[in-house]
């Protein structure tokens, strides 16, 4: 099989750990990285200069890199949430494959005209979730009846976020930069991959994904940004079942992705950590810092062959609806008064911790909303449903309700 002749799109931030990925890939044949664009070139000099070392094309515009780059087959766009859809239309329209990462788009109606620029599915999304075989065979294992009929999946996480990471860009903690929307969060972001997860595990057969039937949803506040850090979910699937998250970043100590799975039959549990994948229904194999090479080399075994990618544009109509049914439900962001958060450090690496959180997340195992809690901060949500959300402008939402958000940390847009 000849490399894939391949370009990246952001080398800063999780673009590292696409270079490092593709470096791997390029050593076994898979991949040629024949070119890289990022508007802040200069701040990584050292990396720009060891690529040119290798051959490598360096541009700081993406229009300039698609002009000047010769037999070019396929971007890896790592790039800012609102530049997402400009960007994967351009690489479509000129016929070439596309990485996107996650998510994807934060609107279902951008999500469609990117699925109807694609019809040859050329177009890879970067969710990891799903990806390892662990996964993979836990939901067939699933299908086969190991725990009788699926009927909930529960999915509780506490990932911190410092000062630091909402002053290192323009876009983090915002509803919208530049009128695109941006609706950064847990669940919309850093933790979106366990949401994708959830449609994957309640369908049927591989490598389906269930699509939403209602939604109920509590958004939160600690910490003084437009967006929200914390999140309660509950919602169920067209198939019947059903669905919890709780997730948050305005905490003080990181925990592993808990998944449980309740059947007819039994309870089966999976946790995502930083020593790998656990599942009750499958062996593991493979250590989550590997998922991003796996995805990776997905993409270009579709490429070259019938492979199907993980997670093509369609797979992620589940995950944009909850996007826009969580808003919804919610009404907006409710702010969490300060008597009920405490903070550690100085900043810039503050940490905003929400009081009782932990025993709050271990709850919410048990198939509880926030607001089912007593805790004296959690309103209770409206159920939102479908054919609601089919019609719902979340573009106007989240701009009109930016003008109305507290006073957020700066950053530069990169």
């Amino acid at each position: 099989m000849d490399p894939v002749r391949i370009a990246l799109v952001g080398i800063g931030g999780f673009g590292v750990n696409h270079l490092r990925s593709l470096k791997r890939l390029e050593r076994n044949g898979r991949v040629k990285l024949i070119a890289v664009a990022d508007p802040a070139l200069d701040r990584y000099a050292e990396t720009a200069h060891g690529l040119r070392q290798e051959g490598v094309l360096c541009f700081y515009d993406f229009a300039d890199l698609l002009e000047q780059t010769q037999d070019l087959e396929a971007v890896i766009l790592c790039t800012p949430i609102p530049l997402h859809k400009s960007m994967a239309t351009e690489a479509l329209r000129r016929g070439l494959f596309v990485y996107l990462e996650k998510p994807p788009v934060i609107l279902r109606s951008d999500l469609d005209d990117l699925i109807r620029l694609d019809p040859d599915t050329r177009t890879a999304v970067g969710f990891i979730g799903v990806s390892p075989s662990v996964v993979q065979r836990t939901k067939f294992r699933i299908s086969e009846g190991e725990i009788g009929n699926l009927q909930d999946i529960r999915i509780s996480a506490s990932w911190p976020r410092p000062s630091w990471y909402y002053e290192r860009s323009g876009w983090a903690g915002k509803l919208n930069v530049q009128a695109e929307p941006v609706f950064d969060g847990p669940a919309t972001n850093a933790l979106s991959h366990y949401v994708h997860l959830a449609s994957f595990l309640a369908a049927g057969e591989l490598p389906e994904h269930a699509a939403l039937q209602w939604i109920e949803a509590e958004l939160y506040r600690a910490r003084p940004i437009e967006a929200y850090d914390t999140c309660s979910i509950r919602g169920a699937f067209t198939n019947g079942v059903t669905f919890h998250l709780a997730l948050t970043h305005a905490c003080r100590h990181r925990t592993n992705v808990d998944v449980r799975l309740v059947g007819s039959d039994t309870t089966a549990t999976m946790s995502f950590g930083g020593t790998g994948i656990r599942s009750d229904l499958a062996e593991v194999t493979e250590h989550s810092a590997s998922t991003l090479e796996l995805n990776l080399d997905n993409f270009v075994r579709g490429i070259r062959g019938n492979e199907r990618f993980f997670t093509t544009l369609s797979d992620c109509q589940p995950f944009l609806d909850i996007v826009t049914g969580m808003w919804m439900s919610s009404d907006g962001i409710r702010s969490i008064d300060a008597s009920h958060v405490s903070t550690w450090n100085d900043e810039p690496n503050t940490v905003f911790h929400i009081a009782d959180s932990d025993n709050a997340l271990t709850r919410s195992m048990e198939g509880l909303l926030f607001s089912e809690m007593d805790l004296p901060w959690a309103i209770k949500p409206e159920r939102v449903f479908a054919h609601q959300i089919a019609q719902y402008d979340l573009r106007s939402a989240l701009a009109a309700a930016s003008e109305n958000a507290p006073l957020t940390a700066t950053g530069s847009f990169t």
